[in-house]
């Protein structure tokens, strides 16, 4: 995407690329079941990732608003999902609630 646009998560398991300056709507990625925590750009691809409070990680087209992927795995809400490895794989981190603090899980995915 190019830097005339940005990406905002909402917590009505929505997230959405804007053009700016001029704030129009390019595409809304729906399919979340929950908040979406965090939302980033490829750096290589038209995608983008999402993590959210329903424990999963998605890849969205931007082209359409598509989900390409699905990941499950983790066992709380995901924090945050970030591309690394020049694009090429993805981390995430979520949280879940023990008795004494949060325990991170972090997973590293292939995309």
């Amino acid at each position: 995407m190019s830097l005339s646009s940005t990406c905002i998560s909402h917590q009505d398991r929505t997230a959405c690329v804007w053009r700016l300056p001029d704030l129009v709507s390019v595409v809304v990625f729906k399919g979340h079941k929950r908040g979406i925590w965090s939302v980033e750009f490829s750096p290589v691809d038209q995608c983008v990732v999402t993590a959210s409070g329903d424990k999963t990680v998605r890849i969205w087209a931007i082209s359409d608003g598509s989900c390409l992927k699905t990941f499950e795995g983790h066992t709380s809400s995901v924090l945050r999902a970030l591309f690394v490895s020049r694009g090429t794989q993805i981390v995430s981190c979520g949280t879940r609630l023990s008795v004494a603090d949060f325990l991170y899980n972090i997973f590293i995915l292939s995309v």
